[in-house]
């Protein structure tokens, strides 16, 4: 799910104390072009310090696919009902409904009928979330509520060779040129899109590319999107250290 601020809101994602207009909002994301051409719509209304809050609208028969989220998730159903399956468990919540889930369990959500749902996403307090060798993770679930946290979001924390960081960055922040001697590494896209530069050819890299940087090459990477998500798989060496560039 693709969420972002609403375009003529100037106000902060995330501050001491927030109030919103519920009502407000909803009538705003209704007459956007996404409602009007038959599509859910939503709106970030918080973001980072460890809580996303997320105003959704969905259509009749719109369905969020199953997925999970690293944090403890709440649901509440403010207009309309909704179908919520999660532990092999279906239920039909209405208007009045709250529903939670543990970090890392697998949910989806099916509108019945027209309905308005906020989302509240724990997002933690920005340190890396570690998998164990034998477990498997969906890294775009990672990166979805990662909220505002930039450079390593997660590692994979094991006892052999190999090294896997889950970087992100906002648009116009990256990672500033250097040099890679150690080690050979492949970047791999999560969500997203960047540029990654090496020995001053561009790259572009997105859901799914692929960029093999060699040992002894110039590099440098920067976002060109809200969010962008990127793998780096390389040779185990000593901790990874993230430089952020110009403009951060």
């Amino acid at each position: 799910m693709t969420t972002r601020p609403h375009p003529e809101s100037e106000r902060p994602l995330h501050g001491a104390l927030q109030s919103f207009d519920l009502a407000a909002e909803v009538t705003r994301l209704r007459e956007e072009k996404a409602w009007q051409e038959g599509r859910r719509n939503a709106i970030t209304l918080r973001k980072g310090e460890g809580l996303n809050v997320v105003l959704l609208v969905m259509k009749d028969g719109d369905r969020l696919d199953e997925h999970s989220a690293p944090g403890p998730i709440t649901l509440s159903v403010h207009e309309g009902r909704i179908r919520f399956s999660a532990a092999d468990e279906d239920i039909e919540a209405e208007a009045g409904t709250v529903l939670a889930c543990d970090a890392g369990v697998r949910h989806s959500v099916e509108a019945l009928g027209d309905a308005v749902c906020l989302l509240n996403v724990a997002t933690g307090s920005g340190r890396r979330t570690l998998a164990s060798p034998k477990s498997s993770v969906n890294l775009r679930d990672i990166a979805a509520p990662a909220g505002d946290r930039v450079g390593v979001i997660w590692s994979l924390d094991t006892g052999s060779d190999l090294n896997a960081n889950l970087v992100q960055f906002g648009t116009g922040q990256g990672v500033e040129e250097h040099v890679n001697d150690e080690v050979e590494v492949i970047v791999v896209g999560v969500s997203g899109s960047g540029i990654v530069t090496v020995d001053q050819k561009e790259h572009a890299l997105s859901a799914g590319m692929l960029v093999f940087i060699p040992k002894g090459a110039r590099r440098a990477t920067v976002s060109t999107s809200e969010e962008f998500a990127y793998l780096t798989v390389h040779r185990r060496r000593r901790p990874l250290q993230i430089g952020l560039s110009q403009g951060v």
